[in-house]
């Protein structure tokens, strides 16, 4: 399956305790991967199974607790923090509303992709 997994994220970490610092090419942490950084790939294709509220805020408190600022600070090379991506992505309100419950929100940051969900849905 392609859903999220909080136990298969935790034994990732418990054997390899860097992978929350690890970045991917496009400078990119765990968490921006939790809020949809992978759906902005040119031709990325949902298989159709989307993780609930309660397994996405599981894994948001687990990757927050590794490595607090990473939610709202932490930006990948093209200057998107977590907020950004999440508006960007699929449950875009659902992940807005994860991020909102645990950080502070800077509305300046996110306007254009705002606007994209009010324009696309």
């Amino acid at each position: 399956s392609n859903c999220l997994d909080l136990q298969c994220i935790t034994a990732i970490f418990q054997a390899y305790p860097q992978a929350i610092h690890t970045t991917d090419a496009l400078e990119r942490l765990p968490i921006h991967f939790l809020f949809g950084c992978h759906e902005l790939r040119h031709g990325y294709k949902s298989h159709g199974c989307l993780p609930t509220k309660s397994t996405q805020s599981s894994v948001a408190d687990f990757l927050i607790r590794q490595l607090p600022y990473s939610l709202s600070e932490v930006e990948d090379a093209y200057g998107m923090k977590c907020l950004s991506i999440a508006c960007l992505s699929t449950q875009a309100l659902q992940k807005i509303d994860i991020i909102s419950k645990r950080a502070t929100i800077n509305y300046s940051d996110a306007t254009m992709p705002l606007a994209h969900i009010c324009v696309h849905g």
